[in-house]
């Protein structure tokens, strides 16, 4: 900042220039999942539930007859939507920003597929990205995209603040399958005590 005052003629020079830059802890502790979980969270959304997001009079229709307003329900998600968006996220290392604003035309599936993201779509870099797609990814897209205009938004996601909790739902998922596939009680307790596939890990990291 004080670079910028001078750099703009509002100050006559930098008071700090040279001091160290005290440490500080990150405010958000998080962890990467390893390629093995990576590909369970994927296999479990593709597998699971639909998820639906309703208003709270949306709520008590469902709870109370059953059945769902369609005035009430504001965002649905299927598990192949997840799925796909798990996919793209993981490889390209988007943000939910990003891969919000994206569209049909943003992506490239030929020969050498990429996605190119604009330096509107919230990155950090000012500039535009192109980033590369594996080309078993861009199969996956070319049918996921072929009913859609390309103007259309690539993926259906939740607002903001419910994305989290329908990761965390989908690593349970992930997690109860791979527990439940313990061959012994000793495998199933060593699986049930590990950090694989927690959204939050032991030390207080979060996926």
């Amino acid at each position: 900042f004080c670079n910028w005052m001078v750099k703009q003629r509002h100050a006559s020079h930098n008071p700090v220039r040279g001091w160290d830059k005290l440490s500080e802890p990150d405010s958000e502790y998080r962890r990467h999942l390893e390629p093995e979980e990576a590909r369970r969270l994927i296999v479990a959304a593709e597998f699971g539930e639909t998820l639906i997001g309703r208003t709270n009079r949306g709520r008590q229709q469902l709870e109370q007859h059953g059945t769902d307003l369609p005035e009430e329900v504001r965002w649905i998600i299927t598990g192949h939507d997840r799925a796909v968006l798990y996919r793209v996220a993981i490889e390209t290392g988007l943000r939910r920003g990003a891969l919000e604003r994206l569209t049909v035309l943003d992506f490239g599936l030929g020969s050498d597929p990429t996605v190119q993201v604009p330096a509107t779509v919230g990155t950090k870099n000012p500039k535009t990205l192109i980033i590369p797609l594996k080309r078993e990814t861009a199969k996956i897209l070319n049918e996921y995209f072929s009913d859609r205009v390309p103007t259309a938004p690539a993926f259906r996601l939740a607002p903001d603040y419910k994305m989290a909790d329908i990761i965390r739902h989908d690593l349970a998922v992930a997690r109860a399958q791979s527990i439940d596939e313990s061959q012994s009680a000793e495998e199933r307790a060593k699986r049930h005590a590990s950090d694989f596939l927690a959204a939050e890990d032991a030390t207080g990291r979060r996926v």
